[in-house]
């Protein structure tokens, strides 16, 4: 009951956001189009050009606010041809490797508990859930600690992250954006940018238009009853310009470096950075980081890039660290099943 709770309250929260966003862009150009702005003179002598242009501008930034909204941001998919599955490696008679995802038909989460709450010997019967069967050792995964995702149960590609909002691995991680409810990854990252950019673009127009609007009354009361809207207005556009900016700006320098905002924010914490002396190993040339960033629609095989990297690494000896990864999904390393 709680698990289906809380998916109402994000899908709440999420139709809500996505609400809010519309009635800002709406409310904005609305009050712009019937205030005495350049705009409405434009409508008022029937020279259609600005407005149809700004509307059509309008109506693109919410296009992109919903695609990428509900895009796929680039999931570490189950058949992907990159993918392998987690397979704990059985010492049985038959040798076995059973997958995470054929040994668990239940729910993540729910065997996770189950699991934290149970001694070794219960961990043994809830892995395979008989309890008549007779238990053996199983060795750890079949991949390195910092190539597998415990929660997907998949091979985690180099640059993915596991969201546990969006409950998946993304490919090319850069973040999770609330305001958006979506990740930020390899597939939908450019629509994003393209969005903040054609945003940033609307609110200045926008600013310049409402400043147009102003009108001139006898006293500060009078400017001001004849003025709140567009005040208003401009304080808002004066907000969201700079924090979506600021976004631009950021997002801009990721791009050309080839980066992710969580390779710059977790640089210690992640496995294939840790021995970077200097430098970005993904780092391919300005040229070539735009056009990768742009063009390229298939899933990139970051691995080639990165062993093509001059740059010397230390310390990567594959061990269980911490490399981004969550302490819950480096939890499966050591875990028995009961022997067929």
């Amino acid at each position: 009951m709680g698990d289906k709770q809380k998916e109402l309250s994000t899908f709440v929260s999420a139709v809500c956001t996505r609400m809010i966003h519309v009635f800002i862009t709406v409310g904005i150009a609305s009050v712009l189009l019937t205030r005495p702005t350049v705009l409405r003179q434009a409508l008022n002598e029937q020279n259609f050009l600005q407005p149809v242009l700004f509307i059509v501008t309008a109506v693109m930034s919410l296009a992109l606010y919903f695609m990428v909204s509900f895009m796929d941001p680039g999931y570490v998919k189950r058949g992907d041809p990159d993918v392998k599955e987690i397979k704990l490696i059985v010492d049985d008679e038959e040798d076995e490797d059973i997958s995470i995802y054929e040994v668990k038909k239940m729910n993540f989460h729910d065997w996770k508990i189950d699991m934290s709450k149970s001694n070794n010997s219960e961990k043994m019967r809830i892995l395979s859930g008989d309890s008549e069967k007779k238990t053996s050792p199983v060795q750890c995964f079949n991949l390195e600690p910092d190539e597998r995702c415990g929660l997907c149960g998949l091979q985690r590609p180099m640059r993915a992250k596991h969201c546990r909002e969006c409950k998946h691995c993304v490919r090319r991680f850069d973040h999770h954006c609330p305001w958006i409810f979506n990740c930020v990854g390899e597939r939908n990252h450019k629509w994003f940018y393209t969005f903040l950019v054609t945003e940033m673009a609307l609110l200045g127009w926008g600013f310049y238009i409402s400043i147009t609007g102003y009108e001139i009354g006898d006293n500060s009361n009078s400017w001001v009853s004849h003025n709140i809207l567009l005040v208003l207005v401009d304080i808002f556009i004066v907000v969201l310009f700079l924090v979506v900016g600021s976004l631009v700006c950021i997002h801009t320098y990721l791009i050309l470096q080839n980066h992710t905002t969580w390779e710059t924010m977790s640089r210690t914490r992640i496995t294939y950075l840790k021995g970077v002396r200097d430098g970005n190993p993904f780092n391919l040339g300005v040229c070539r980081n735009i056009f990768t960033f742009f063009c390229y629609f298939k899933p990139y095989d970051w691995s080639v890039v990165y062993s093509k990297s001059s740059t010397s690494f230390s310390g990567s000896n594959g061990s269980c660290d911490d490399s981004g990864v969550d302490s819950d999904e480096q939890e499966f390393c050591e875990i028995t099943i009961d022997d067929a």
